[in-house]
């Protein structure tokens, strides 16, 4: 997982870049290149399971021991010390670093709603949750002070119990064949003799959907309108909100209407009428009965989907992605590459070993001839040509997946002594470039599997170059470097100023060469 920014919250951006440098070309989108294995949806348990916030856990079992009943990372310590020196070095772990919550300080109570958004993924317990929805439909109509909030639960990110607690329950992909057997008698109602009461197995914790929740953003169909629930069967739900332009107010929709059924299916609460969106889809007609006033009606509805897709894709699409690579065909997921043999170290593009294994890089010097035109042939002008490529080779996704990252390949003249000599340097990048408020792509040169892309190195031979210097860097958190230098320069989080500088620095270290080789001219 990506820490340290919610996409949603990037208002500036800033470069020193000379534009014209900058690569011009669109990766096509995901509906042009066939898939390659099953899909991967979203099953009812899985949506259910990240329900966002995830309810409070509430009050353990009585049987429940001290230790048996504890949700903290610290207390799974004790029997999965492995798992927890792993996590403690992640990513996940890391969820909630200064970057994020040098934004969130300044957010929380003002815009509770961006908050929520943030830390469905980057800390998705209600526990972790300063402030709830007085209405769990309709963000709305406002928000209040959450009394199960734990502050120092906040800061830790995705743990243990994000992924596998719910209501004291545990629920893990049954790699223990003690968990394998407790879960058989659970399933035949017999008494289980263990720790936690056993474990409930559930296969989607080996699937790539498990992953999809949070590294994919689906388009999530909404019809436009806020609602409350009546908790009354023969009245629906009331409608409080019409969004201007939006579906509702297209199909007719009114603010006091009541929406008694959709699809002949009754509606009793506003999940009831989220499920039948969602189910459905976006641009699916859809039947409504709705009370207005003595009247009802039947008015039919398109839900539209909510999620901008520039030059055809979404911002994130990581699952999607795979599917177009010849593993979703073999079966490799996304577990067997960032968590193999169960480790929860969740490896990505800021481990040099990692992305080493999925990037070959070759380069080659093509020769050097002489200049063109009366002044080239006057002064002897000499150009070196040569060529530096990169090839994802192991990525089961577009390398680098997301809209953060950045792979530079880089290529300069040095002169005897090694050093690289001024003015010789040309690169291109491997990335996928936004526009600060994310609705335009400036370029995509994303790889994937299977893809290259070559830098073409034309430079007039300096008279003191001996040699020509090949060499790719990665910048695991450019975008957000990018951002926060801009709101540090316009002061944009004030409370979370110190946060954010310490976050800017770090996306600047984070920076590593990861190939090099040096050419003889």
């Amino acid at each position: 997982m990506k820490a340290f920014l919610t996409m949603g919250l990037l208002a500036i951006g800033c470069s020193n870049e000379d534009e014209s440098t900058l690569p011009d070309t669109h990766a096509v989108p995901l509906s042009e290149v066939p898939i390659q294995g099953t899909p991967t949806p979203i099953t009812p348990w899985l949506q259910n399971h990240f329900d966002s916030p995830v309810p409070p856990q509430g009050d353990p079992p009585e049987t429940f021991g001290e230790l048996e009943s504890g949700t903290q990372p610290e207390n799974c310590q004790s029997c999965h010390p492995t798992q927890y020196e792993d996590w403690k070095t992640s990513w996940h772990a890391m969820g909630m670093g200064p970057g994020i919550m040098g934004q969130l300080i300044d957010l929380d109570g003002t815009d509770d709603a961006q908050v929520a958004q943030c830390q469905r993924c980057h800390a998705p317990l209600s526990e972790q949750a300063p402030r709830t929805r007085v209405s769990v439909w309709d963000a709305s109509l406002g928000w209040e002070d959450n009394p199960h909030f734990d502050a120092a639960r906040r800061t830790k990110g995705l743990t243990c119990t994000g992924c596998h607690v719910r209501q004291h329950e545990r629920f893990g992909p049954g790699n223990d064949p003690k968990v394998v057997a407790a879960d058989e008698l659970i399933r035949k109602g017999q008494p289980v003799d263990a720790i936690h009461n056993g474990a409930r197995i559930k296969e989607e914790y080996k699937s790539p959907a498990f992953c999809r929740t949070c590294h994919d953003f689906d388009d999530k169909p909404r019809i436009g309108v806020g609602f409350e629930d009546s908790g009354n069967s023969d009245v629906g739900v009331l409608l409080s909100k019409v969004t201007a332009d939006g579906a509702g107010e297209a199909a007719g929709l009114q603010v006091g209407d009541r929406i008694l059924s959709i699809q002949d299916e009754a509606v009793i609460t506003g999940q009831d009428l989220k499920d039948v969106v969602e189910l459905a889809g976006p641009n699916r007609d859809l039947t409504l009965r709705v009370a207005r006033g003595d009247e009802t009606l039947r008015l039919d509805i398109q839900a539209r989907a909510t999620r901008s897709r520039p030059h055809g894709k979404l911002l994130q699409e990581t699952t999607e992605e795979w599917q177009r690579t010849r593993y979703a065909a073999e079966g490799v997921t996304c577990q067997n590459c960032h968590m193999p043999e169960g480790r929860h170290l969740w490896k990505g593009i800021h481990d040099k070993d990692m992305v080493a294994s999925g990037l070959s890089s070759t380069a080659s010097v093509i020769g050097t001839v002489d200049g063109e035109g009366v002044w080239s042939w006057i002064t002897n002008e000499q150009r070196v040509l040569a060529e530096l490529t990169a090839t994802n080779v192991g990525a089961g996704h577009r390398l680098p997946t997301y809209t953060t990252p950045e792979i530079h390949l880089i290529m300069q003249q040095m002169d005897r002594d090694g050093a690289l000599i001024e003015g010789t340097q040309q690169e291109t990048i491997i990335a996928r470039r936004m526009t600060p408020n994310l609705s335009e792509e400036v370029f995509d040169t994303r790889l994937l599997l299977g893809e290259s892309l070559t830098l073409h190195y034309d430079q007039e031979r300096h008279t003191e170059a001996q040699f020509l210097r090949a060499w790719i860097e990665v910048w695991p958190d450019e975008t957000y470097r990018r951002n926060y230098e801009a709101w540090l320069k316009h002061d944009q989080f004030p409370n979370g100023r110190t946060l954010l500088e310490a976050a800017h620095q770090a996306s600047i270290d984070s920076r590593y060469e990861l190939w090099r080789k040096d050419l003889s001219l």
